[in-house]
């Protein structure tokens, strides 16, 4: 007699709510740095994502619809919680405690919200990385990123990055999980800063340097990568946004959630480039498109090559020069090439088209079933 399993869709699902114990456990987001409206909005998609899972009546099996009825029941209790929690002010709260970090001394304010200032987290060629904590009305809210121009000539690229963050956030879609969320602007001197959302997880160059995936990550964890990727890349072109520099250290996965964010390099992206002219600020050789590197004629074709170099060494591969290991499926491989074409002309310039063709490449090659990904 088979051993009885729980089908493959309902069993991540069915975990992760029956072993919650608080809302954000199950709905994510730990933090009320987002606008009440906006996080409102964020645990509905979520709470009805999840419930399309877990409908007793999908299911033929009855020892799944039993398991769903169950879940179901749970994942309405918390959702209802976590409504309250938001609009009281204290979803995330339980992660982060009531009072702000007591070694903190530097602090400045912007209207009812103050910013503790901590430790530097890294500096680049034209910004430096702060820890930071942001309080509201006496409530510590969470951690937050703040972001500011290491010199005066700086200054531009900030202006530029918020000005295309405040694009794609001008409409309420999901995909606003895969970006950076920006709190406040604010100034130090002459210097201009951008006060962020943090976002929690591992650069994929942290991934790679785990002891698991040195030699590469397992390709079924890269397609999920890939799949998020494409969805928000379509979303970022179709608003006319062309990032440029994806690259290993600018894209952070949360290995819990299986979320991937375009996490940096906002401030040399550009915004409609055949009209506006603009060009990429920076390129990396191994990763950026030929037409970023010479100065060519950009758009949204230059970022699939990108992602198509960053899945290439993802899976331990050369993306110099486009080598994959044998381990990786062949049409995988082959869909892997065509990002990575040389020629403009030849080479797929439709997010969304590839993040549905990927999707039947996936269905094809494996039976849908949840893999945890390892980054303990």
């Amino acid at each position: 007699e088979g051993e009885l399993t729980m089908d493959a869709d309902l069993e991540p699902v069915y975990l992760r709510i029956l072993q919650a114990t608080h809302p954000e456990d199950i709905f994510g987001c730990e933090d009320i740095v987002l606008p009440v409206d906006t996080l409102l909005a964020y645990l509905e998609r979520e709470y009805e994502r999840l419930r399309s899972v877990v409908r007793p009546e999908a299911y033929a099996n009855p020892a799944d619809r039993e398991a769903a009825a169950e879940a179901l029941t749970l994942l309405e209790r918390q959702y209802e919680e976590g409504r309250r929690r938001i609009r009281e002010m204290t979803y995330g709260i339980v992660a982060f405690g009531t009072a702000p970090p007591t070694k903190l001394t530097r602090s400045f304010t912007i209207g009812p919200r103050r910013f503790y200032v901590g430790p530097k987290l890294g500096e680049g060629a034209r910004s430096t990385l702060y820890q930071g904590f942001l309080e509201e009305n006496g409530i510590l809210l969470g951690e937050v990123v703040l972001k500011l121009a290491t010199t005066r000539a700086a200054n531009p690229s900030m202006l530029r990055e918020r000005r295309l963050l405040d694009i794609l956030h001008s409409t309420d879609v999901p995909q606003w999980r895969h970006l950076p969320y920006p709190l406040e602007r604010f100034e130090a001197g002459a210097r201009l800063g951008i006060a962020y959302r943090k976002i929690k997880g591992f650069p994929l160059t942290a991934v790679r340097q785990h002891p698991e995936h040195r030699r590469g990550v397992d390709q079924r964890h890269m397609i999920w990568m890939l799949d998020r990727l494409l969805s928000v890349l379509g979303y970022v072109h179709a608003k006319g946004v062309v990032h440029g520099t994806l690259v290993p250290e600018h894209l952070v996965v949360q290995p819990a959630v299986h979320n991937v964010c375009i996490a940096g390099g906002w401030g040399s992206a550009v915004h409609e480039p055949a009209c506006s002219g603009e060009r990429i600020a920076e390129h990396f050789e191994a990763f950026s498109a030929p037409e970023v590197r010479t100065g060519g004629r950009i758009g949204p074709w230059s970022d699939l090559y990108s992602l198509g170099k960053v899945m290439i060494w993802l899976v331990g591969g050369d993306p110099v020069e486009n080598r994959i290991p044998a381990t990786v499926e062949q049409d995988l491989q082959a869909f892997l090439l065509d990002l990575v074409e040389e020629r403009v002309e030849r080479r797929p310039s439709d997010a969304w088209e590839l993040f549905h063709l990927q999707n039947e490449l996936k269905d094809s090659l494996w039976p849908r079933k949840f893999l945890p990904f390892n980054m303990q």
